[in-house]
């Protein structure tokens, strides 16, 4: 499911003409897998990055809640970390 698709996956024969021995090729159902697939893998590569910018900013919040709450505490305990 997570692999790379081989580049013969997309094409679509359908129809052939067996008297005359001709493959009918669909360019255009081609063009339209192609272009779907590629939006697909763009569309889920901004998806993910989106997703790792906002567990990323998550962190950093979290982070930065725990510091200040210790640097309060050492405050008030009359500790000096700085």
């Amino acid at each position: 499911m997570f692999n790379y698709g081989e580049p013969d996956y997309a094409n679509i024969v359908v129809g052939n003409d067996h008297l005359n021995d001709t493959i009918v090729k669909h360019k255009i159902t081609e063009a339209t897998g192609y272009f779907i697939y590629g939006a697909y893998n763009v569309v889920s590569v901004v998806v993910l990055l989106n997703m790792l910018i906002a567990m990323m900013a998550r962190s950093y919040s979290i982070i930065e809640v725990s510091v200040t709450m210790i640097a309060v505490i050492a405050k008030y305990a009359g500790h000096d970390f700085c």
